[in-house]
Formats: structure tokens, C-alpha cells, sequence
């Protein structure tokens, strides 16, 4: 009882000294600050917000690794010179926990500023499993620090982190050579799987995070084991070398068997999500059904207001071929049931209030509605037919622009956002310029024209050059053939040269019968 309470006071003192050091609270709030910067533009999802604290506790771990190793090596150097009656061990294990409150505290009110920045925090569901792990993440810091230390009886800690952390940050934010890049990007992916060596790294399904949080702990005891049998003899140093094997094998066997119950091609149902019971239930707005995942319903109202503006510039014959919006997962696959229907699958790290993503959504979401999908490469419908030289190309360029504008696109923004559209759609020069031209025309003289030959353009039977000729707009280049990058370049002066190109120049052309559904 007496060297528990000795052992308490002591770490308290360590704890003290180091939060009014100069290196502990500077370091850690630094370090959270660099994530934050270099992380400004997240989404508002679960998935994200675990990211950004994962990476936040790696760090927040290194800054303890090297807070410790002064008093870490002391001990080490001078063991017999000690005034309390702790041996070694009681006392090295005291420094490395006299750095975690602080780090904890820090990391816990990171993670609540984060969670409550949105108003309803971010969407999704966090398995309870996982967020035990950042903060097991820090403690791994003090504790490697600890049996460096100990083992070497030299400052090798600090020479570590004052040569690897500085890497570590240049190369997240420059570009460095390329030969320096790979070493650093092969020496991250080999932490990265010592750290998380599994295939699933979501943080929503219930037995992945369980595998993973076992996994950490285990982990944990290792290096905890490592620690107390440091430069011991007899019957401590057998038995922590003893422990640490064990503990290492059942973390060795945790990683296989949860690799093997997860692989990273398994797909999941709705149910396998923490908490949920049963298939989260689709919803149906003004004829369009939305298939969120479970805890990302607070988008659907975002997608429907904006698809409706997509299908408010077409007659409404076009809702009734809509597709399914099915949402799926970043990190695993979710189970999709058997449907007839076209389906547009959104991931779970598209957030609707990313304005540049919904160009690309926009012109996946009309091309299905148009039935422009190749129909045997199954319901994600991956591929497209290409409809260079037919009207509905300009015209779905027209819509996308048109909506995504009014979300906030503007300037070479906007540019870049209608080249890219136009790249998928492997546009012809003359694509090129009638998109271009429709963009800078009245919105209602346009509108009116497309309304008036809606269903020859959707089925693909009026041409580029006719509607050019309906608008008189000039051509300089009426080829019908996908673009060379010398006319993307002449069309879009703006941008950057050598780009763009048509893309998918080798996948059928649309035939006429690819319509919307009468």
C-alpha cells in the first residue's frame, strides 16, 4: 500500500514538471495544430473525424516519446541515486505515465471540439470499440520512449524524433525527390501496418473496431512487458520476456483472424454496423428513393434538394427514369439488394456541401437517367456508352454547370469543373464549343430549346452540329470525333495546357435506343 501511494505522488510530480516544461503542452498543442491545417477541408463524416483524431494521437505519441526521454534516461544512467524506495521499474514506469493525463486531456477535448464544430456532429456511427484507440496510440509513445531508453542508456529518443519528425512533416506538406518521397512513403506504410495492420479500417462495423481495439491492447502490453524486463535478470526478466511473446502472438493471431473474417472484398449488410438493427430503411422524396447509411440520413434532404435542381432544368418525363441513390461505404462494401432499377452509388466521404464533387455525380446521376450506362457492368453501372458528336452531350454539360454554379463554382473553378465533365463524356471539338457557348448564352433561351427537342436530344438523335446550327452558334472545328488535347487547349484557354483529353475514347458509342424510358 505504502509504494502504491509513493508511486502515485510520484507520478503526480513527474506529471507537474512536465506540463510546466517547456516542451510537453507546446508540443502536443503544435502538433494538433498541424493536423488541423493540414486537415481544413474534412468532411463532416464519422470516417473523417476518426481520421483526423488517429493521426492527432500518433503525433500527440511522439511528443510524449521525446517529453519523457530526459527523465527516462536519467533512471536509466543512474539507478542506485534515487531518494524513494520504487525500484527502477516502479519509477521509469511512473515517468511514461506522468505524460498521458495531459496528452489525454488534450487528445479527449480535441475530439469533443470536433465532434460538436457541426451542429449535430458529424454523420455516421462510431463503434465504441474504436475510440479507446487514439488514446491507446499515445500512450505507445512514453512507453517505446521508456525501453529505448532503458536498453540503450543514451538520448537515441530524442535523436529519433528530431530526425524523423521533421521528414514526417515535409513530406506531408512538400514535394520532396522523388527517391526521398518513397523511402519515406515505404517507412509510413510499414508504421502504418505495425499500427493498424488490417484490411478494414472502418470505424462503424461492430467486429473490425473489436479486433482492432484488441489488438491494441495487446499491443500495449507488449511494449509494457518490454519495459519492466529492460536490462533485468532472473525470474522479472523470464517472466516479461515470457509475457511479451504471449502477448505478441495473440496479437499476431488477432491480425490473421481478423483479416480473414473481414477481408477487404467482403461485403457487409446494414445490421453488421454498431447498434444497428435489421437494413436501414431507403426513403422516398417527390419520386426519387435515397439509400443512406445507417446515421447518414441528415444528407438525404441535402441530395434531394440538389438533384431536384438537376432535374428542374429537364422535363419531368426524366424523374421517371431516375436511378436509385444508393450510399456506400469508403473503407468496406455494403450489401446491395437486387433491384431492376438504374443505381447511383455516393460513398460515405462525399458531403453535400462539397460543391466540386457534385459535378461529377450530376452527370453519373443524368447518364443513368438517360439510360447512357452499359447495362451488363451490373447495378453500380461503372461504365458509360460515349455520346460524342450527339446533342445530349452539350446539354448534360449545360445542366451540371448550370446547377453546380449556383453552388458557389465560379471562375477557373468552374472551368476546370465543365472540362472535367466533358472529358468523362469524351467530347468532340465541336462538343467543346457548343458546351462552351450554351454556358454563356441566356439561361431561358437555352432552357426553352432544350425543353422544345427534349426527346430527340435524349435519345440521342439530334446531333451537335444541328443544334448548333438551332442556336447559330459559330464552330471553328466541327469534327464529331473525340477531341485531340489541342482542342481542349483552344476552348479552354483558362486552364492549364495538356489536361484534358477525352476519356474513354474506347467504350461504345451511344446508340439512339439508349433513351429515357417513355
Amino acid at each position: 500500500m505504502r509504494r502504491t501511494v509513493i508511486f502515485a505522488r510520484l507520478t503526480l510530480f513527474n506529471m507537474l514538471r512536465l506540463v510546466r516544461g517547456p516542451f510537453l503542452l507546446p508540443g502536443a498543442l503544435l502538433a494538433a495544430l498541424y493536423v488541423w491545417v493540414v486537415s481544413n477541408e474534412y468532411s463532416s463524416s464519422v470516417e473523417e473525424w476518426y481520421g483526423i483524431l488517429s493521426l492527432i494521437g500518433l503525433l500527440l505519441g511522439a511528443v510524449g516519446f521525446a517529453a519523457v526521454t530526459p527523465s527516462a534516461v536519467r533512471e536509466a544512467r543512474y539507478p542506485g541515486t534515487s531518494t524513494t524506495p520504487l525500484e527502477r521499474t516502479g519509477r521509469t514506469l511512473s515517468v511514461a505515465l506522468s505524460a498521458l493525463p495531459p496528452l489525454w486531456l488534450l487528445l479527449g477535448a480535441i475530439a469533443l471540439f470536433m465532434y460538436t464544430d457541426d451542429p449535430g456532429g458529424p454523420v455516421g456511427i462510431v463503434s465504441p470499440f474504436a475510440l479507446p484507440v487514439p488514446f491507446l496510440m499515445v500512450a505507445a509513445g512514453p512507453l517505446a520512449s521508456l525501453l529505448l531508453s532503458v536498453w540503450t542508456r543514451s538520448y537515441l529518443p530524442l535523436i529519433i524524433v528530431a530526425l524523423c519528425l521533421p521528414v514526417y512533416l515535409v513530406y506531408n506538406g512538400f514535394l520532396l525527390s522523388e527517391r526521398f518521397n518513397n523511402a519515406v512513403s515505404r517507412a509510413t506504410t510499414a508504421a502504418q501496418q505495425v499500427i493498424s495492420p488490417f484490411q478494414n479500417p472502418s470505424v462503424s462495423l461492430a467486429e473490425p473496431t473489436l479486433f482492432s481495439l484488441v489488438y491494441t491492447l495487446l499491443m500495449t502490453g507488449v511494449l509494457t512487458a518490454l519495459v519492466v524486463g529492460a536490462r533485468r535478470r532472473g525470474r522479472v526478466l523470464v517472466t516479461s520476456t515470457v509475457t511479451a511473446v504471449v502477448l505478441g502472438a495473440g496479437a499476431f493471431g488477432v491480425t490473421v483472424q481478423g483479416n480473414r473474417a473481414n477481408p477487404w472484398d467482403r461485403s457487409y449488410t446494414d445490421d453488421e454496423v454498431y447498434g444497428v438493427d435489421g437494413p436501414a430503411p431507403c426513403m422516398e422524396l417527390d419520386g426519387l428513393t435515397y439509400c443512406p447509411l445507417p446515421g447518414y440520413e441528415p444528407w438525404v434532404e441535402n441530395w434531394h434538394s440538389t438533384f431536384s435542381e438537376v432535374l428542374g432544368e429537364l422535363p419531368a418525363s426524366v424523374r421517371e427514369g431516375a436511378p436509385l441513390v444508393w450510399q456506400d461505404a469508403l473503407y468496406y462494401d455494403r450489401s446491395l439488394p437486387e433491384t431492376d432499377r438504374p443505381v447511383l452509388v455516393l460513398y460515405d466521404d462525399l458531403d453535400p456541401d462539397w460543391a466540386y464533387w457534385q459535378g461529377y455525380v450530376f452527370l453519373d446521376f443524368l447518364r443513368k437517367a438517360l439510360g447512357m450506362a452499359i447495362s451488363d457492368t451490373g447495378p453500380y453501372g461503372d461504365s458509360f456508352c460515349r455520346s460524342n458528336g450527339q446533342a445530349r452531350t452539350p446539354v448534360i454539360a449545360w445542366v451540371v454547370d448550370t446547377v453546380t454554379s449556383r453552388h458557389g463554382l465560379e471562375g477557373l473553378d468552374r472551368a476546370d469543373s465543365l472540362a472535367g465533365v466533358l472529358s468523362e463524356l469524351t467530347a468532340s471539338p465541336i462538343d467543346l464549343e457548343v458546351a462552351r457557348a450554351l454556358t454563356e448564352r441566356p439561361h431561358d433561351e437555352v432552357s426553352a430549346m432544350v425543353h422544345g427537342h427534349w426527346d430527340r436530344i435524349a435519345s440521342g438523335e439530334m446531333s451537335t452540329p444541328e443544334l448548333a446550327r438551332e442556336l447559330e452558334i459559330p464552330i471553328t472545328d466541327a469534327s464529331t470525333e473525340p477531341a485531340p488535347g489541342e482542342a481542349w487547349d483552344a476552348v479552354f484557354p483558362e486552364l492549364e495546357k495538356g489536361i484534358y483529353q477525352a476519356w474513354d475514347v474506347d467504350s461504345p458509342p451511344c446508340a439512339p435506343s439508349h433513351r429515357t424510358p417513355a
